[in-house]
């Protein structure tokens, strides 16, 4: 089934690359399998072979998602939420069986969290008796799994100018970020993706989704409580040479109000001092974008703190 924590510390003390443990464990740790917690054997075996190469997503790169994406885009509007606080790090609460048959898999959403579960992408942190199956404390497992969600979710959404958008982050470059960000969502976005009753999930999972090419830079959270509130995104450098980045999103009723929403998101930042996220660790200034959006129009405001 995989590689026990006790196996996987005598093998690496074996083979003299204890150093490199740590990391390996952020990858490829977190199943439960009955009592124990296992790694992913396949995993752990490709990112041997292949030191000093930085650890790579070995085992979600063997197989299709096609199945996967089917239901994830089938159910994403009713499950949105769920998907955004396991890409955050927390836990969600499903009921879910092993034993449903296939002719099922397009009138249930629990199906969704049952093969998510089964096939490895999610794991078991307790459970009990449910109606259908067992209620389960599901969590994402490692980072190799983080990653494969995270595409997932991008493919929720058509052709993005993703390295357009995360090239001016890094740049701190937020005109340019407002330029692309607001062209994306004039060609590319579909009415349909953007429902009326929830259009803010639709860009703040956009925006989630993109950022998961740069998880091996930035530490990437949402909704995460800071200072006096939760600021909707925040990228944590982990090269503290780099800015630190937070978003705050508005819906704004008309166009003609885009503006003023964008500064009151902007202020929303600066008020709630969301910034405290970066006090133990400083990086090099903080760019606050303030974004709003009515329908396919976006705005972008910023400020940059030293």
């Amino acid at each position: 089934f995989g590689f026990t924590p006790a196996e996987m510390q005598l093998l690496f003390e074996q083979r003299g690359i204890a150093q490199h443990l740590p990391q390996a464990q952020q990858w490829y740790n977190g199943y439960n399998i009955g009592q124990q917690r296992v790694y992913n054997p396949w995993s752990v075996v490709s990112y041997l072979g292949n030191l000093p190469k930085p650890p790579e997503p070995y085992w979600v790169n063997t197989g299709g998602l096609d199945v996967l994406q089917s239901l994830t885009h089938k159910y994403r509007l009713q499950n949105h939420e769920a998907m955004e606080t396991l890409l955050g790090g927390g836990t969600i609460e499903k009921d879910v069986s092993d034993s449903m048959p296939l002719r099922e898999l397009e009138n249930w959403d629990g199906m969704l969290y049952s093969m998510l579960l089964t096939s490895g992408y999610l794991t078991t942190l307790q459970a009990r008796t449910g109606i259908i199956g067992s209620i389960a404390t599901l969590a994402i497992p490692n980072q190799e799994v983080r990653i494969a969600l995270q595409r997932l979710v991008m493919s929720w959404f058509k052709e993005t100018p993703t390295n357009a958008l995360l090239s001016a982050l890094r740049q701190n470059n937020p005109q340019e970020f407002a330029r692309h960000l607001n062209h994306f969502a004039r060609t590319a976005l579909s009415y349909f993706d953007i429902q009326p009753d929830e259009p803010e999930w639709v860009y703040h999972m956009l925006l989630l989704g993109m950022l998961s090419h740069v998880v091996d830079d930035y530490r990437i959270r949402s909704n995460r409580e800071s200072g006096d509130g939760r600021a909707d995104i925040t990228m944590v450098p982990l090269d503290l040479n780099q800015p630190g980045v937070m978003m705050e999103f508005k819906q704004a009723s008309t166009q003609q109000e885009l503006e003023q929403a964008a500064q009151e998101a902007l202020a929303q930042i600066q008020a709630k001092d969301y910034s405290a996220e970066f006090v133990d660790h400083p990086p090099k200034g903080i760019l606050q974008l303030g974004i709003s959006f009515c329908g396919k129009h976006t705005q972008v405001q910023h400020c940059h703190v030293p």
